[in-house]
């Protein structure tokens, strides 16, 4: 393209003030000691020898998992060197395509979080693998499909093979966030939640995007470090077939070939370092404002309607299904406060479904007088909230980010109610529940609330009463063995709908 013609479609794009907004956060950025560098995904253009294959599919083939064709299952397993059965190879592709659901508010993107065992995303963040517990500070990847891993497990994103060369180099230093999310987002949103985030001296920001539309020579103008990774995808080369149908969508060849370039450029600008020093602050995506979405005024408003005089407490439990030990919670915390609300998940990702788990719960303290069972709704340990809660049984390397659920409770919930003390179970196993509980403990007193741990149930045996046990015991019809951990009204309607 003439250049004076792209200066002018660049000027007259929405792009223009994105660019100049994009350098003054750059410039902030510097200025508190953070790196910054714009890593320009593969463009068609600038690659040089493609092969005939690449040529082919580039000039005539869209790629739609959700109706995949004769000849694309024929393209698809020369990319993905595919050696199963059909039906293998399009299950597969349908799962490493899906969990690309984005949202708008208040005019910003965001990824909806997804679970499944090959790709998650939790708190609007794509899962990177490898993540080390302890880490002096973070490599965040902010941009599109490509950097979010269109068509690619967890583990063959740009941001996971970035985590795993960083460890070898530089063990324990750094944290890979992939903050991409893809799906029609740009900078503007890269930029918004960019802007959401406390930053620590010597983070590095990375935006692996697409800005074709902007003269090159305006990022150097601007003192912007610009790599365009299009060039080590010139053939002659021996990474093999490393795109689908376009070449942004990189598959996780090309991801792999991507993250080395990048830690070859960090190194270049000397950008890392071997600090250990490890960080406390929470980095999350940029939340939404709930106090101007309209659902959550409302469920606010209803709750202050519940509220009662006196010294009140709550619990939130999922009851799945609703055991002795949950009962034990309940009436050794209702005997602590004047009034005990019990939150039951209403998020239906659970084995036993909402309206029975709220039903058992409720018959089962209808003899406790200061106990008010209610839905959680949208706003307590949600797909919204915390979606980490129902990755209990998920791979160990997810880290779960509890923040979100746990500021919400503090800063909305709780006032709204009159809740100065939260009750919950001991938890000596399940990991999820155990960081939720932490994180509790850790934020309340700022919202003067505090956190009381009830000790479990326990069996005459000495064994702990849990919900996942009593999961176990039912798969296996041992109703003599629930009888004796779940209350009556539990019992019998586990008789009645699985004793078959």
């Amino acid at each position: 393209m003439d250049q004076d013609l792209q200066y002018v479609r660049f000027k007259e794009s929405r792009f223009y003030g994105y660019f100049q907004k994009m350098v003054e956060m750059k410039n902030r950025l510097e200025e508190q000691g953070v790196y910054f560098l714009f890593v320009q995904v593969p463009l068609e253009k600038n690659i040089k020898n493609l092969s005939e294959f690449e040529k082919e599919r580039l000039s005539d083939w869209t790629f739609d998992f959700n109706n995949i064709r004769e000849e694309d299952y024929k393209r698809i397993c020369q990319i993905y060197s595919c050696e199963s059965e059909k039906d293998d190879v399009i299950d597969y592709l349908k799962k490493v395509y899906d969990g690309a659901k984005v949202f708008e508010m208040n005019g910003i993107k965001y990824l909806a979080d997804f679970k499944s065992d090959l790709v998650n995303v939790i708190n609007g963040k794509r899962v990177t693998y490898y993540q080390p517990e302890k880490y002096g500070n973070h490599i965040y990847m902010f941009g599109q499909c490509t950097a979010r891993g269109t068509g690619v497990e967890d583990k063959d994103t740009i941001a996971s093979f970035l985590q795993n060369e960083v460890n070898k180099a530089f063990p324990d230093c750094y944290r890979v966030e992939n903050m991409a999310i893809g799906c029609g987002s740009d900078i503007h949103d890269d930029m918004a939640h960019a802007e959401k985030i406390d930053f620590r001296q010597n983070d590095i920001v990375i935006f692996c995007t697409n800005l074709e539309i902007v003269p090159v020579e305006l990022f150097e103008k601007n003192k912007i470090s610009y790599f365009d990774c299009s060039e080590i995808f010139n053939r002659p080369h021996e990474k093999g077939e490393w795109f689908t149908d376009m070449t942004c969508h990189t598959n996780g060849i090309g991801n792999e070939a991507i993250a080395d370039f990048i830690l070859e450029k960090l190194c270049l600008l000397n950008c890392l370092n071997k600090s250990t020093e490890q960080t406390n602050i929470p980095q999350n995506m940029a939340e939404p404002d709930y106090t101007k979405v309209p659902e959550f005024v409302d469920y606010i408003k209803g709750l202050g309607l519940k509220k009662k005089a006196g010294n009140n407490g709550c619990i939130v439990m999922n009851g799945n299904p609703f055991t002795f030990g949950h009962l034990h919670l309940i009436e050794q915390s209702a005997k602590k406060v004047d009034n005990l609300y019990v939150f039951v998940v209403e998020e239906n990702k659970s084995f036993f479904p909402f309206d029975e788990r709220f039903q058992l719960i409720k018959e089962g303290t209808k003899g406790i007088s200061n106990v008010e069972v209610l839905p959680s709704g949208k706003f307590i340990i949600s797909a919204l909230t915390f979606p980490g809660y129902f990755l209990k049984d998920g791979n160990k390397e997810i880290d779960v980010d509890v923040t979100s659920d746990v500021l919400i409770f503090a800063k909305y919930i709780a006032p709204a109610l009159g809740i100065s003390v939260r009750f919950v179970g001991e938890e000596p196993f399940d990991y999820v529940t155990r960081k939720y509980n932490e994180e509790m403990k850790q934020v309340f007193p700022q919202y003067h609330i505090s956190l009381e741990i009830i000790p479990r149930k326990e069996t005459k045996d000495g064994m702990v009463i849990s919900a996942s046990y009593v999961r176990g015991l039912l798969q296996k019809r041992e109703f003599e063995l629930i009888k004796g951990i779940v209350p009556l009204v539990t019992y019998e309607y586990l008789k009645r709908n699985y004793d078959r």
